[in-house]
C-alpha cells in the first residue's frame, strides 16, 4: 500500500503543552489502484533538542503488516509539521 495523504486532520485540546495531538484520515491506495481510508490519530511530542517524537495509533482495523503503513505515516507527519500545515 501506498499513503496518497492525510486528510481532515483534527487537533484534539491536550493539558500538556509540549504534546499536540491529532485526529485524520489517511488515504492508501492498494496494488489494485483502489483507495483505502483509515481513521488515525497522531501525537507530535515536543523533546529538549532534535525534532518533535511522531507517534502513529491505526483506530480502525487494518488487514496489513502495520509497520510499512506507519514509517510514510511518521513522514507526512513530519513534513505537515515542518511546513506548518497541522492546525493548532
Amino acid at each position: 500500500m501506498k499513503l496518497l495523504d492525510i486528510k481532515s486532520i483534527n487537533y484534539i485540546e491536550s493539558p500538556v503543552l509540549y504534546r499536540r495531538e491529532y485526529t485524520g484520515l489517511a488515504l492508501f491506495e492498494t496494488a489494485d489502484i483502489e483507495s483505502k481510508e483509515f481513521r488515525i490519530k497522531f501525537t507530535l511530542e515536543s523533546q529538549s533538542i532534535g525534532p518533535p517524537l511522531v507517534n502513529v495509533v491505526f483506530l480502525d482495523n487494518v488487514d496489513y503488516p502495520l509497520l510499512p503503513l506507519i514509517r510514510p505515516l511518521k513522514s507526512h507527519v513530519m513534513k505537515l509539521n515542518k511546513s506548518r500545515e497541522l492546525p493548532k
